[in-house]
């Protein structure tokens, strides 16, 4: 049974965000008592925050040793995430019973669980600062609160990819058909029209595609979650159209205006605001694209998007390529970005997903379980410099950077095990810990700000590794 204090701490946590909710019906418009809270500082979505970047506001643990570990029972499709209220929140693809569960961060034992039609390779709940979460699922998006009941389900066409929240009152979807919407977040009413990215939604199935969503080939035309602006006002993608010889990179503006005077702005807080998606610009990705989302610099001037061969960063303000870097280094995932500029990229892993028919699909390929180099670069502004690289990395998971400047990574170890790694600024190790029982891919490897850090395998478990 939990602890007293435990059930107490959680009682007021739900009793303070029920009583702001019902403040916030008297009053819809409350920026003072952030009534409707936007995303948690925590690492609270796949990549950690709106920028995508894969940075923690934690620092990471000096000596860790395992806590707990716990099987799902079902495979994993993307990392645990964060929530405020005490707890990680983690998706599975089971058959049946519940495949979103929130487990206890002191003893990983189950606060609650909820089933949704959880589909889609690298995905993740979105998590607010009240501890409710967006998960994307085939044919839409579920809301649950922090007590895991469910709340709403939104509709749009085509499995979505991690639901992005543009401000406390505004939720942001992307198919993986390319088609964009947004959602109020308190009831899940539509606010203005949808956006089509890639064209017109094809009728197909909601799954039709979903195996081409991880390498990011031109088969799914959006496979991969936006990276957003910190005031919601722009997100950035990429996108490939049915028919085009490439992918490209998509910025879109989130403008919200007054109904009876649509040239009038008003905050996007506002309830009445009529909000509509305006596309700013769009340039092609010659290098490519992998299945990875678009990252956004600490000062928003800068995205960066992962390609076959390297990495490129483009212009936030028109699009223009500003330099391509060839890494010589292949990955699946986007890289890690801090606020000095340093990029960590490297990381390979298999992809599970569940499709219409409840099929669940593992696409592993043998390189991907053996791991891949990892390299450190500096952004120069012109150009990209190597910092470091470690081509014995192993790496199977996304760089993960502390707030203290160190980099996370999981890696194989010999032919079929596994250990958790932190390296410093210039790529020596610090330590390494190895994980017990660990086989197959990884799903995702996220750091807490207390430090705590979740590795989630593909087959189904999930460890939990802190400082005593």
């Amino acid at each position: 049974m939990r602890s007293s204090t435990r059930r107490k701490t959680r009682a007021v946590a739900a009793l303070t965000a029920t009583a702001a909710a019902a403040l916030a019906a008297c009053s819809p418009v409350s920026s003072s008592l952030d009534a409707h809270p936007g995303q948690s500082d925590d690492w609270s979505s796949t990549y950690s925050d709106l920028h995508n970047s894969s940075t923690s506001t934690g620092e990471s643990p000096e000596d860790p040793t395992l806590k707990w570990s716990r099987e799902i029972g079902a495979p994993l499709p993307g990392p645990a995430t964060f929530s405020p209220l005490g707890d990680l929140q983690q998706a599975s693809l089971s058959d049946a019973g519940c495949n979103v569960f929130a487990l206890e961060l002191e003893d990983g034992r189950k606060s609650w669980c909820n089933r949704q039609a959880i589909g889609g390779p690298r995905i993740s709940g979105q998590i607010n600062k009240f501890g409710d979460s967006y998960w994307p699922i085939l044919s839409g998006a579920a809301a649950i609160s922090g007590e895991g009941e469910f709340r709403y389900g939104t509709t749009p066409p085509g499995a979505a990819t991690t639901a992005r929240q543009l401000s406390g009152q505004l939720v942001l979807t992307v198919s993986m058909f390319g088609q964009a919407r947004i959602y109020g977040t308190q009831h899940g009413t539509p606010r203005g029209a949808p956006l089509d990215l890639a064209g017109p939604v094809p009728d197909v199935a909601p799954d039709y595609g979903l195996s081409w969503c991880e390498t990011g080939s031109r088969g799914c035309p959006a496979p991969a979650p936006a990276a957003v602006t910190d005031d919601g006002s722009t997100f950035f993608i990429t996108v490939w159209t049915p028919g085009a010889d490439e992918p490209d990179l998509v910025a879109v503006r989130v403008n919200s205006r007054e109904r009876a005077n649509p040239d009038e702005h008003v905050p996007a807080t506002d309830p009445q605001a009529m909000i509509e998606m305006t596309e700013l610009w769009r340039t092609p990705l010659p290098h490519g694209r992998t299945g990875a989302p678009v990252v956004l610099s600490e000062d928003e001037d800068v995205a960066y998007v992962t390609g076959p061969e390297g990495i490129s960063a483009f212009s936030t303000e028109d699009g223009s390529e500003r330099w391509h870097h060839t890494t010589g280094v292949e990955t699946d995932f986007a890289p890690a970005v801090s606020a000095d500029g340093t990029i960590v990229l490297g990381g390979r892993t298999g992809a599970f997903y569940r499709g219409e028919d409840d099929a669940a699909t593992d696409e592993i390929t043998r390189e991907a379980l053996t791991g891949s180099a990892v390299l450190a670069l500096h952004d120069d502004g012109d150009s990209a410099s190597e910092v470091w690289r470690d081509d014995r990395a192993a790496s199977l998971t996304a760089p993960v950077l502390s707030a203290n400047g160190n980099v996370l990574l999981a890696s194989r170890e010999g032919r079929n095990g596994m250990a958790i790694r932190a390296l410093g600024a210039d790529g020596e190790e610090l330590w390494s810990k190895p994980v017990p029982g660990a086989q197959g891919p990884v799903a995702g490897l996220t750091l807490a700000d207390s430090g705590a850090i979740a590795l989630s395998l593909s087959i189904g478990r999930v460890y939990l590794f802190a400082d005593d």
